[in-house]
C-alpha cells in the first residue's frame, strides 16, 4: 500500500513550523511539505489570499491522491485549520491537529504560564533533598528550558509575526478561518483518524478552537496537552515526545531517539 503525507504550516510563519518532524516520517513513500503562498522564502504577503492557500492545499492533496493509496495530513496552527477543510471535502487517510487555530488569541496565557511555573518551582523544591539553596538552585534549573522556549517564542513574535501583521493580513486570515469553521459545521461530523494536540500555555489558541474540534471530529483516537508547551510545539525543548506521539498514531513508531 502506497501513502503520503502532508504537512501544512502556520499563519506568516514557515515550514520549519515542523522542526525534525520530516525525519521520522521516513515510512511514508512521499512527504509534501505544503507552502502558503507569500509565506517562505522571499516573503511577499500580498500573494496569500483565501483561495490561493486554499487551491494550493488542495491541488497538493489531489496530486498525491493521484499516486498514492492513502494521503494523511499533519497540520499547525492556521494548518491545522486547513486540515480539517481537507478532511471535510477530501479523503484524508489520518489527521494530526497541532493547536488549529479554528478559534484564536487566547486571553488566558499569562495565567497559564504564571501557574506552570509557579507548580514547576513548588514541585521541583518538594522532589529535591538537601538546603534551601540546593532546592532553589534545582528548581532554576528546571525552570531554565521552559524559560528558553518563552524567550524564543517572544523573539519569534518581534522578529517575524509582528513585523508582517498587517490589516489585509489579518483578515485574510480571519475569513478564512471562519470560512473553514462554516464548512466544517456544515460537514456535521467528520470521522477521519485524529490525533489533536496543544500546547497548555498556548499564547495564541484557546480551549473554544480544542473544543469545536472536538465537537465535530468523532474519531480522535487521541487528546494529548503538554504541559508547558507554548504555541511553537516543535520549536520548544519537549519536541521530541510530541513527535514520538505523532508517529505513534501515523504509523506506529515510538522507539526512534
Amino acid at each position: 500500500m502506497s501513502k503520503a503525507v502532508m504537512t501544512i504550516h502556520g499563519f506568516l510563519t514557515t515550514t520549519d513550523d515542523f522542526g525534525r518532524l520530516n525525519q521520522y516520517l521516513d515510512h511514508y513513500d512521499e512527504i509534501a511539505v505544503v507552502q502558503i503562498p507569500g509565506h517562505n522564502g522571499k516573503t511577499n504577503f500580498s500573494l496569500f489570499t483565501m483561495q490561493s492557500t486554499i487551491n494550493t492545499v488542495l491541488s497538493t492533496f489531489d496530486t498525491l491522491a493521484k499516486k498514492h493509496d492513502q494521503v494523511d495530513v499533519i497540520g499547525f496552527s492556521m494548518g491545522g485549520a486547513l486540515a480539517q477543510y481537507l478532511c471535510a471535502r477530501r479523503p484524508v487517510g489520518k489527521v494530526v491537529l497541532m493547536a488549529p487555530s479554528n478559534k484564536f488569541l487566547n486571553v488566558k496565557f499569562p495565567f497559564l504560564w504564571t501557574k506552570f511555573f509557579v507548580n514547576l518551582n513548588k514541585q521541583t523544591i518538594r522532589q529535591t533533598e538537601g538546603s534551601k539553596r540546593a532546592k532553589r538552585r534545582q528548581a532554576k534549573a528546571a525552570a531554565k528550558p521552559y524559560w528558553k522556549d518563552v524567550g524564543y517564542s517572544i523573539k519569534m513574535a518581534f522578529g517575524r509575526l509582528l513585523p508582517n501583521i498587517s490589516l489585509a493580513t489579518f483578515s485574510t486570515f480571519s475569513h478564512m478561518m471562519s470560512m473553514i469553521n462554516g464548512v466544517v459545521e456544515d460537514k456535521g461530523t467528520i470521522d477521519t483518524p485524529c490525533l489533536l494536540i496543544h500546547g497548555g500555555a498556548d499564547e495564541l489558541v484557546p480551549m473554544g478552537s480544542i473544543n469545536f474540534v472536538k465537537k465535530h471530529f468523532v474519531n480522535i483516537q487521541q487528546y494529548k496537552v503538554y504541559d508547558g508547551v507554548g504555541h511553537g510545539m516543535l520549536y520548544s525543548h519537549q519536541d521530541l515526545p510530541i513527535i514520538q506521539d505523532i508517529t505513534q498514531i501515523l504509523c506506529g513508531q515510538t522507539d526512534r531517539q
